[in-house]
């Protein structure tokens, strides 16, 4: 979840004009990307052979 003051920022940097979806998608991108983030930070990522060993599992 993002902050009105962080969604303030955000929207601050856009450029001054765009459309609506492009304004959307930049905005659900930075969303995700902080989600991504805290998740990290709270230790809550796979490593990259966890995620090989996963993916190999789901391609059988």
């Amino acid at each position: 979840m993002i902050t009105k003051e962080r969604l303030h920022e955000h929207i601050d940097k856009l450029p001054d004009e765009m459309t609506i979806e492009e304004a959307i998608e930049k905005l659900l991108f930075i969303s995700k990307l902080e989600e991504r983030i805290q998740e990290a930070d709270r230790n809550e990522t796979v490593t990259y052979k966890e995620a090989e060993k996963q993916l190999s599992k789901w391609l059988k």
